[in-house]
């Protein structure tokens, strides 16, 4: 029994290697193929090549790799939309400034919370007047806001988590909620959605400013768990308690590190991939989120 249980298991690698060399990964995905795929890491790079080039000896037959994110950068790159994204970035900055002196006071010598809040606001270039106005509403008492995160479901099944930190948090989940009913996506009970997530401490650097093999070697020797290389970033991916020291060793060693495009993220454990029209309806669904005012950030699994 055991025999036969392993021939059928080799067998059944052996057509999805065949379905993968026939039609690629991605065509692979969508007929129901087990096959993993995943970034291109510098784990893999040994076996693969570089990104965009094929291992040696398989020039020719594979197509070109599949580098995930991509329909995120769009939407990043389109028009406005990088700004629109940096202020959002600096609201929630600027929510979490007012709430840690409300709660530890405004000194950063005594209030651990804000000390750490006012590093990363240095690192994302968050103007001083956005700081000092959040510290003096922190102050005062007025800063009342709730961090809540909600989860929705997009089109072929791809998950969504939503971050909001809000003063009025009936108004913040009848927004979020709006926005998907007018995109046709779906609201998710807690947990549904997010237990496809990781928190994770992510830096983004241009990739046509860094030599990769120096990224490779200065992240993972300051404690980064990953380093994934994307068609305009390398991405390093670290545990939360290991994110400043691992962004100061890269700074340190003068790369360009995007301090508005690092920090702690939800970072999906497995991407969905979908056809073109699914993938507008999310983009949509992404786009109508982020222009609810109280939300700060939007993750996907696609």
């Amino acid at each position: 029994l055991k025999l036969l249980m392993a021939v059928g298991v080799a067998a059944s690698i052996a057509a999805a290697l065949a379905l993968t060399h026939l039609v690629g990964p991605t065509q692979a995905l969508r007929t129901g193929a087990t096959l993993a795929s995943k970034p291109i890491t510098r784990s893999l790079l040994s076996r693969r090549g570089r990104l965009g080039e094929p291992a040696p000896g398989l020039e020719g037959r594979h197509p070109e790799l599949v580098a995930f994110g991509r329909r995120s950068a769009k939407i990043a790159n389109r028009k406005g939309a990088k700004d629109a994204l940096k202020t959002k970035l600096y609201t929630k900055i600027g929510k979490q400034v007012a709430d840690a002196v409300k709660n530890g006071g405004s000194d950063p010598e005594t209030n651990v919370k804000l000390a750490a809040i006012m590093k990363q606001a240095q690192t994302a270039n968050v103007p001083k007047d956005i700081i000092k106005r959040n510290i003096e509403k922190g102050a005062s008492g007025k800063a009342n806001y709730e961090q809540l995160t909600y989860e929705a479901y997009g089109a072929g099944g791809v998950g969504f988590v939503i971050e909001c930190m809000t003063d009025n948090p009936t108004m913040a989940q009848r927004d979020v909620k709006q926005a998907l009913k007018k995109t046709n996506g779906k609201w998710a009970e807690t947990g549904s959605v997010s237990f496809n997530f990781a928190k994770r401490g992510v830096i983004r650097i241009p990739a046509d400013q860094a030599e990769e093999d120096q990224v490779f070697e200065v992240a993972l020797d300051a404690g980064a768990d990953d380093v994934v290389t994307e068609d305009e970033y390398i991405k390093v991916l670290t545990e939360v308690e290991d994110f400043h020291t691992v962004q100061s060793a890269l700074t340190e060693a003068g790369i360009a590190v995007l301090g508005d495009e690092c920090g702690l993220e939800m970072v999906p454990t497995a991407l969905i991939d979908v056809g073109e029209e699914d993938g507008d309806v999310n983009d949509q669904i992404l786009e109508r989120l982020l222009e609810v005012e109280d939300v700060d950030a939007v993750y996907s699994t696609m």
